[in-house]
């Protein structure tokens, strides 16, 4: 995966994790521009993603060697009951990306996003 293997990993578990996401959604992310950008365009030349749209509503999409490879990475997480629906995502492109960049906000704040994560609750009160 390159230099930065770690912005590729976290590239394709956002990808996975909210659909799609915006070129503007990755530039939350805390490592600069150009490293961003150079991960992006080798995950797309790998195959492993995709860029559609044009100008401002250009968005990335999560390939099936993509999430081949976030399998092989994490087996438990990722597994076919996560997996991102893409007819939803070719039917609402703009909605989609929007949604994906929200919901990349939230995961960059370490909100959970994904199924699996379970926010911790404090046990429920059963009375007697």
């Amino acid at each position: 995966m390159g230099r930065n293997p770690d912005i590729a990993y976290l590239v394709l578990r956002l990808l996975a994790e909210c659909g799609c996401i915006s070129r503007r959604g990755f530039d939350m992310l805390h490592y600069h521009y150009v490293h961003v950008s150079i991960q992006l365009k080798k995950l797309v030349d790998m195959g492993a993603i995709q860029l559609s749209g044009k100008g401002v509503g250009k968005y990335y999409t999560l390939l099936v060697p993509g999430w081949k490879m976030l399998v092989e990475l994490n087996p438990e997480r990722y597994h076919d009951g996560v997996r991102p629906n893409r007819s939803i995502l070719k039917r609402h492109p703009e909605r989609s990306m929007r949604k994906g960049d929200v919901a990349a906000a939230f995961y960059l704040a370490d909100y959970p996003v994904h199924p699996d994560c379970k926010p911790a609750l404090a046990a429920a009160y059963q009375p007697d």
